[in-house]
C-alpha cells in the first residue's frame, strides 16, 4: 500500500501543529524534521502524536551513535519511526532497533542501500500485534522498517 508523507521542516511546535492540522486528513505519515526537533526538542513529538494518533509520526533524527539511547527518547515521545545514518555503525543500528523491539510488537526489517550482505546480519524480530485495549501505544501499521538506514523510511 502506498502511504504519502508530509515533512514538517518548521522551528516551534505551534507551527507543526498548525501545519499538521491543515494536512493530516491528507496524509499518512507525519515526518518532523531535524530542526524542529532540535529546536523544541523531544515535546515537539509527543504533541503532534497527541494531536494526530491514528497517523505514524516519524521523527527524523539522523542518529549516528547511541542508538538506542536517541531512538528510545523519540519512541518514549511518541514516534513510530525514526532515522539511523547510512554510515552509522552497526552497534548503533543495533541499538535503534532494540529500542524499537522493546516498545513495538511488530517486524523489523533493516536493509543497506548499498550492501546486501550488511542488512543479512540483522534478523527480523516478529512478535503478535497488541489487542485494541492494550494499554500502551498502538504499533506501526505497516511491516516496512521503522528503522531506516537513511533519511527517509525503507520502503
Amino acid at each position: 500500500m502506498t502511504k504519502l508523507q508530509v515533512a514538517v521542516d518548521l522551528l516551534t511546535t505551534a507551527d507543526a501543529l498548525a501545519l499538521t492540522h491543515k494536512v493530516a486528513p491528507y496524509v499518512d505519515i507525519i515526518e518532523l524534521g531535524t530542526p524542529l526537533i532540535k529546536s523544541a526538542g523531544l515535546s515537539a513529538i509527543s504533541a503532534i502524536k497527541a494531536a494526530h494518533p491514528d497517523k505514524e509520526v516519524f521523527a527524523d533524527l539522523k542518529t549516528a551513535d547511541a542508538g538506542f539511547l536517541e531512538a528510545d527518547l523519540a519512541f518514549s515521545a511518541g514516534a513510530d519511526l525514526v532515522t539511523v545514518l547510512g554510515a552509522a555503525g552497526d552497534a548503533t543500528i543495533k541499538g535503534a532497533v532494540e529500542a524499537r523491539s522493546t516498545r513495538f510488537s511488530t517486524p523489523i526489517t533493516v536493509r543497506s542501500p548499498s550492501s546486501v550482505s550488511r542488512s543479512s546480519r540483522f534478523t527480523p524480530v516478529s512478535t503478535s500485534r497488541p489487542s485494541p485495549d492494550t494499554p500502551s501505544r498502538p504499533s506501526s501499521t505497516t511491516a516496512r522498517s521503522p528503522v531506516s538506514r537513511s533519511p527517509s523510511p525503507v520502503a
